[in-house]
């Protein structure tokens, strides 16, 4: 997947391997919901919205809805390299499946 980089310039296989290699097969092959991640980002979207569209279906989020809450979160924040888009785009598809609606 050559030209596949997260917003905040890491590319995305080593970015996936890094926070779970689980999806990276002993041939250096992205699967699961990793091979997901790298289909948004190869699509355009950034670190952020490529995870949260990867797993939009599997908790019932609406996917555009998701995409747009995760926007300003690629690059590590606002294109700032503070906390990785990947990590973020988790928070928000667990707080979607596991968040609470009231106090």
């Amino acid at each position: 997947m050559e030209g596949s980089f997260c917003a905040s310039g890491r590319h995305g296989t080593q970015a996936i391997a890094y926070h779970s290699n689980r999806y990276v097969t002993e041939r250096g092959e992205v699967v699961g919901y990793g091979a997901r991640v790298l289909e948004g980002l190869d699509a355009g979207f950034n670190c952020a919205e490529s995870t949260v569209s990867a797993f939009a279906e599997e908790v019932d989020l609406p996917r555009d809805f998701g995409i747009r809450v995760a926007t300003a979160f690629g690059g590590g924040i606002a294109q700032t390299s503070n906390t990785c888009g990947l990590v973020i785009g988790g928070a928000i598809v667990l707080s979607w499946a596991f968040g609470r609606s009231d106090p």
